[in-house]
């Protein structure tokens, strides 16, 4: 039982420290970009603070729509139904 966690645990780690390490890396840069436009003036420091936040909201949508594909995707080859595969992509892109 613990052997079969442990291995569980293992994967998960294996796939949710690089997205830990992309967040932290997103952050540190959003607030490197926020410190040094913040020394020009304070206009610049507010725009800076907007096009992050535009940008961390795109990559957001993107990425929620990466994984609604991803799952729907499993499904369908879970089931080997390769032309539901297909057809799941047409509709979700044109969605």
């Amino acid at each position: 039982m613990i052997m079969k966690n442990y291995h569980m645990i293992k994967e998960l780690n294996s796939i949710a420290i690089p997205l830990i390490i992309q967040s932290i890396t997103g952050l540190c840069l959003g607030l490197i970009d926020q410190a040094m436009i913040g020394r020009i003036s304070v206009i610049s420091f507010g725009a800076i603070g907007i096009g992050i936040s535009i940008l961390s909201f795109l990559a957001g949508i993107l990425g929620y729509i990466s994984t609604s594909f991803n799952i729907k995707a499993s499904r369908v080859l879970g089931k080997n139904n390769t032309t539901a595969i297909k057809k799941n992509k047409d509709s979700h892109f044109s969605s």
